[in-house]
C-alpha cells in the first residue's frame, strides 16, 4: 500500500517509508534526517509526511555532492 497525501494543488506527500524508497535510504535514516533537519516534513494525524519538492529538493542536493 502506498502512503500518500494528495493536495487539492495536485502536489503530494509521502510517508517516511515511501520517502525512503523513493531515495533509496531506510526509513530509520529519513527519520534521523527529518530530526537533525536535513529533510523536512509535516505531521498529519500521528504520521509525518514529506512534501515531493521536498524530496526533489534533498535528492538534487546529494546529486550535487
Amino acid at each position: 500500500m502506498i502512503d500518500v497525501i494528495e493536495y487539492t494543488d495536485n502536489t503530494r506527500a509521502f510517508s517516511v517509508t515511501e520517502t525512503a524508497q523513493i531515495l533509496g535510504l531506510d526509513p530509520t535514516t529519513i527519520r534521523k534526517y527529518l530530526k537533525d533537519g536535513r529533510l523536512h516534513g509535516e505531521k498529519h494525524k500521528s504520521r509525518i509526511y514529506i512534501d515531493e519538492a521536498e524530496i526533489k529538493r534533498f535528492k538534487e542536493e546529494r546529486e550535487r555532492r
